[in-house]
């Protein structure tokens, strides 16, 4: 399934524009909110099907999408699923063996630590509650001046504490590890260790492919939709590097 929600790369002129004629009429919920933009100069605003194009040179209204559900729900549930990543990197440290390995989970957990402190505070500037999951990573939500959250909006399940529930209670959410397969990572080592990670890993990143295209089609706010649009860039490329490291290691 294709990702339908390509990263944003706009002006915010011609960004807001944009989102203005691709779906918010005067009956959706999320255009129910007016900007005012006034551009440095004309700028181009396409015409709906079958109408000429504008252009403006002052000061326009146009509608201003605001976030959604969908939007705090992959927020929210991303959260989740990075702090599964890097528990599976801080299981597995001490048993890999390949370089190439040991050098691809430690850009993963360098990676998604940031990421995930970013998701924290998009949900906080919004009033979203914050997972558990996401204090347990070193988020100092309550510094930021947000809500802990003992259940993701969504039903993505009851927030665990510490890693050790990360397993266990949101074991519907695409691509998460089991316990037992989380305890195994931990205690295998050499070559075992190395396969292990990478096709535990792999399966964990198809998981938040699977929920970047789900938000792609949902989602409403720009930076969300930037996000889960990095996501799935990112992740797609660590799975073909997965696939070539295995194959070298089984080959």
């Amino acid at each position: 399934m294709p990702f339908a929600a390509p990263r944003v790369a706009l002006a915010p002129v011609l960004l807001v524009l944009g989102l203005a004629m691709s779906g918010c009429t005067a009956e959706d919920p999320a255009a129910s909110a007016m900007a005012t933009v006034t551009p440095d100069g004309p700028v181009l605003q396409p015409g709906r099907p079958g109408e000429a194009n504008t252009t403006h040179t002052g000061p326009v209204e146009v509608p201003a999408p605001q976030h959604n559900d969908a939007d705090a729900r992959f927020m929210a549930e991303m959260i989740i699923h990075h702090s599964q990543a890097i528990e599976m990197v801080e299981r597995s440290r001490e048993g890999l063996q390949d370089e190439q390995v040991r050098s691809l989970a430690a850009r993963i957990e360098a990676a998604q630590g940031p990421e995930l402190q970013a998701m924290a505070t998009w949900l906080v500037q919004h009033d979203r509650p914050v997972p558990q999951e996401a204090v347990d990573a070193g988020v100092d939500v309550a510094r930021m001046g947000g809500q802990v959250a003992r259940a993701v909006d969504g039903g993505a399940g009851t927030a665990g504490s510490g890693h050790a529930g990360h397993g266990s209670d949101h074991a519907d959410m695409p691509g998460m590890a089991s316990p037992e397969e989380l305890e195994a990572l931990a205690a295998a080592s050499g070559r075992e260790a190395d396969l292990l990670f990478l096709d535990l890993m792999t399966r964990h990143h198809e998981g938040a492919l699977a929920m970047a295209e789900t938000h792609g089609v949902e989602g409403i706010d720009v930076r969300a939709v930037e996000m889960s649009s990095d996501v799935h860039v990112e992740q797609s490329v660590e799975i073909d590097r997965m696939a070539q490291i295995r194959e070298r290691l089984t080959g």
